[in-house]
């Protein structure tokens, strides 16, 4: 049996952090981009999660610092290099997005920032998935 890359999969990132009405507002670069946006315009999981959750101030500094990110992400788009990281739908994941911010240069402050950031929050979830035996130290 032979493979081939012919064929293009969308599969939709339910890991998407912002509403849709949210990025709507903001600056999007590319008109494909700003299309597919029109033609799905539904709220991912995380997106909708997120605004149904009362966020500690670590938390909200780490999602505030991320809004920031991704406006950038959408207003330079068309200068990223987004078919090297095969982003051809508005709900780009966050390692492509971080991805071609980084390859283009951009962006580099405010990507450091969410290493500092997420690093006391990873710690916090980490010892409490311990604590109740999801995860062990082995």
């Amino acid at each position: 049996m032979s493979l081939t890359k012919a064929k293009t999969y969308q599969i939709v990132n339910h890991f998407f952090p912002f509403k849709t009405a949210t990025i709507k507002k903001w600056e999007i670069s590319d008109s494909d981009i700003a299309r597919s946006l029109k033609q799905d315009d539904e709220d991912r999981f995380m997106a909708k999660w997120l605004a149904a959750q009362k966020l500690d101030p670590q938390c909200e500094e780490l999602l505030a610092v991320a809004r920031e990110i991704y406006k950038s992400f959408f207003k330079s788009f068309k200068d990223l290099p987004t078919a090297a990281c095969k982003v051809e739908h508005w709900d780009a994941g966050w390692w492509q997005v971080k991805r071609c911010l980084s390859e283009a240069g951009l962006e580099q402050e405010r990507l450091a920032q969410i290493d500092e950031l997420k690093r006391p929050i990873g710690a916090a979830i980490a010892k409490e998935a311990a604590a109740l035996g999801i995860i062990s130290a082995a």
